[in-house]
């Protein structure tokens, strides 16, 4: 039946994935902030990633293979998509890749998949654009979710794109040109009514401490002023940490340092700072959703079976076969959070 299954199709399946985890996300009360749009909760985070599928067969085009039943050798098996790409250990792996996006309730097996798509060898979308594209799908369906998961092939331009959707991005800062990219000067801010020179420094807005060190400020409040062309202007509030390194007469003073770029900017903000500072504490307990989607790459990886291999020869049959998966795994998702929840409502008092 596959057989006869294309592109045209496997578009279908897609649309059908995504109508259904909008349906069971919604149900599991998934997009839904209970936090603030600085510190959003764990149901309010969509993550993914991108993940190489190794083909069917170790064959590749041209491998010969002699056919002793009738004397000659002929062509092996091989994926006719399959091609050389980079894991996220930068390891060469041979296969299809696909980009996937999903979100959770905080509690374990209990995750929707929203889609999963193919990057297809010389095609003109990017990972970046997948993923954008799974998060305007995703915000508008539902529009609590407040931060986005992904990893560094999210960068620049594409990151300010998150902040136009408002939501927080949480992605580390990577210069892959090689170039130093750990300081860059934000100006000077008025800080206790002392002028003040600050910086993003790893991702982190900061000043600089009597020895010359930085010193992340933390994170207060989190502001998206909209203008007239769709986009946003998002700024935070700032706060100097008592008993910083620093002239103590800036403990505990306030600044506000906007997070994407102006029009007129020297460089672009959103290569160079986050709202919170990365290795913060506050960071540290929103970026735990970033592992989840390497989870959901060893799980679709460990659900193929013997050899982690594809069960389709060819990517639209790959693809197929992923969304085939991914449409039982939330309806696995969705049964057990109803179980969890009617289990608790029997364990609750009856009502005075």
């Amino acid at each position: 039946m596959k057989h006869h299954l294309g592109e045209r199709e496997a578009e279908k399946i897609g649309r059908i994935l995504h109508a259904s985890a909008i349906l069971h996300a919604k149900e599991m009360g998934i997009g839904t902030n209970y936090g603030t749009l600085l510190n959003p909760s764990l149901e309010a985070g969509m993550y993914g990633d991108g993940v190489v599928i190794r083909p069917m067969t170790k064959y590749k085009k041209d491998d010969m293979g002699f056919n002793e039943r009738h004397g000659y050798f002929q062509q092996r098996r091989f994926d006719p998509d399959a091609s050389y790409h980079y894991d996220g250990m930068n390891r060469k792996v041979y296969g299809n890749v696909f980009a996937h996006m999903s979100a959770w309730t905080g509690i374990p097996s209990e995750h929707i998949t929203f889609g999963i798509r193919p990057i297809r060898k010389g095609g003109d979308v990017t990972e970046a654009q997948l993923a954008l594209g799974f998060a305007r799908a995703i915000k508008q369906e539902l529009p609590g979710m407040a931060m986005l998961h992904w990893d560094k092939a999210l960068r620049g331009k594409t990151v300010e794109e998150i902040w136009d959707m408002e939501m927080m991005p949480m992605i580390g800062v990577y210069d892959k040109s090689g170039r130093t990219t750990e300081q860059v000067s934000l100006g000077y801010k008025m800080i206790n009514g002392i002028k003040t020179a600050v910086f993003a420094f790893r991702g982190a807005v900061s000043i600089k401490a009597i020895d010359g060190a930085f010193i992340p400020l933390r994170a207060t409040k989190l502001v998206f002023q909209h203008n007239a062309k769709s986009t946003c202007r998002v700024y935070c509030d700032y706060i100097v940490p008592e008993g910083s390194n620093c002239d103590v007469r800036l403990w505990n003073g306030k600044c506000t340092q906007r997070l994407n770029s102006p029009e007129k900017a020297d460089f672009t903000y959103g290569e160079h700072i986050r709202a919170h500072a990365p290795g913060s504490p506050d960071w540290k307990n929103l970026y735990g959703n970033r592992s989840l989607a390497e989870s959901l790459n060893s799980v679709i990886k460990n659900d193929l079976g013997r050899g982690e291999r594809a069960r389709s020869l060819n990517l639209n049959h790959q693809w197929i076969d992923l969304m085939i998966m991914l449409l039982m795994r939330n309806d696995r998702a969705l049964v057990l959070y109803r179980r969890r929840t009617q289990l608790a409502r029997t364990a609750s008092p009856p009502a005075a």
